[in-house]
């Protein structure tokens, strides 16, 4: 019995042992195979992942592709309508070729007429042109011309007041001489005299200020005229012209009054030359010629000027009778 009992421990001890072996064993196997399960849990979530990934780009890719395609559809309906705008285009211009044709033909007969009317009309308005330049030219001789006669007229008039002035300062030097009662307004008249000249010389600046412009103005039309082979004399050149002729017939009444005085002149030497002769004489003889007696004094100046004439004469009688001799 106890050899049973013995038999039955020894039996339960080796179950015992036979059973921890195995509960290691089950255990250490449980535990490999949640290891495992945990490295397929693992690999699966990895791959959940990457196919929810995937998935996800697929549906993006869907999407564009859709997009793309609706995109694609949309060109092709904007194509086919262009491409049918382009045939209609065609067609049209296809049919617009004849009156494209005709209206080259219209137009190209139409430049001619313009072309042909333009050139007529250029000479029409050069011929006008000329005209009206001719009568610019004209205009501007007149202009000129009065211009220049009004300042030749004012320059000789400034001369005139030139010799009044002469003249007022030989009457006040006289004056001085003679006691003459008007030698103030002598004065007064060469003061008014020398305005006056001051008045003339500011008109005879302007007008030949205006006739400057005048020519400035007209040398436009004179290269112009020139072009157009129109022979005319320059104004100026004709105006110099009746100037020369002017003052050639006013130097002729100068020089015809100038003689006058100064024969006058002359014949008032020889009287003083005679007095004097005479008042030498009377000093160096202590006597008192009939001259020198007090006496009218247009009566003593007449004989003294007869005597002198007288004298004159004779001599000019003798020297044109030696000229004579000799010849």
């Amino acid at each position: 019995m106890k050899e049973a009992n013995r038999r039955a421990v020894e039996i339960f001890e080796e179950f015992k042992v036979r059973n921890a072996e195995c509960i290691d064993a089950n255990e250490k196997k449980q535990n490999e195979i949640w290891d495992h399960i945990l490295d397929l849990y693992a690999q699966l979530k990895a791959l959940g992942d990457e196919r929810w990934d995937l998935v996800a780009q697929r549906v993006e890719e869907t999407e564009k592709e859709d997009n793309r395609k609706a995109e694609y559809n949309k060109m092709r309906l904007v194509h086919r309508d262009h491409y049918n705008t382009l045939l209609n285009l065609r067609d049209k211009a296809d049919d617009s070729l004849d009156l494209l044709k005709a209206v080259e033909d219209y137009l190209n007969k139409a430049s001619e007429d313009v072309y042909i009317k333009s050139e007529q009309i250029d000479i029409e308005l050069n011929g006008l042109l000329l005209d009206e330049q001719k009568n610019y030219l004209s205009v501007f001789r007149r202009y000129y011309l009065t211009c220049g006669e009004l300042k030749y007229k004012k320059e000789k008039r400034q001369q005139a007041i030139d010799k009044t002035v002469r003249k007022h300062d030989e009457q006040i030097e006289i004056a001085k001489e003679t006691l003459d009662p008007n030698s103030r307004r002598y004065k007064e008249a060469q003061t008014d005299a020398l305005l006056l000249r001051e008045e003339i010389q500011k008109k005879i600046g302007i007008i030949s200020n205006k006739m400057d412009k005048a020519c400035d103005d007209f040398e436009e039309t004179e290269h112009s005229l020139n072009a157009a082979g129109v022979s005319f004399l320059h104004p100026s050149i004709e105006l110099q012209e009746i100037n020369v002729d002017r003052r050639a017939n006013l130097n002729v009444v100068a020089k015809k009054y100038a003689t006058k005085d100064k024969d006058e002149i002359d014949v008032e030497d020889d009287v003083i030359g005679v007095i004097n002769s005479e008042t030498q004489k009377a000093k160096s003889t202590g006597g008192l010629s009939s001259s020198m007696r007090p006496q009218s004094p247009t009566h003593s100046r007449r004989g003294i000027k007869r005597y002198v004439l007288q004298s004159r004469t004779r001599q000019e009688v003798f020297q044109h009778t030696d000229r004579h001799e000799e010849y």
